[in-house]
């Protein structure tokens, strides 16, 4: 349900874990309540989050599937909320 508090939630709570996650943080907006906008599309949710690791746009694949596996072989060995 929209309003409750569970962004604000999460977000104390990773405040106070965040010295626990030295290789950063990430924090999407996936609007599923945000009334008259779309939410978010996962491809495009995946595509800002490598970009902000640092992978050059022309190495990002097309696909979902490629770009969550990418995502999951980019945080491999890494600490990060």
């Amino acid at each position: 349900m929209p309003g409750v508090g569970k962004t604000a939630l999460v977000i104390h709570t990773a405040h106070l874990l965040a010295d626990d996650y030295p290789d950063g943080h990430r924090f999407v907006r996936l609007g599923t309540h945000t009334p008259g906008a779309a939410p978010a599309d996962p491809a495009g949710v995946l595509t800002q989050l490598l970009l902000s690791l640092g992978i050059s746009p022309r190495n990002i694949p097309q696909s979902l599937e490629e770009k969550a596996g990418m995502w999951r072989d980019a945080l491999t060995g890494r600490r990060m909320l």
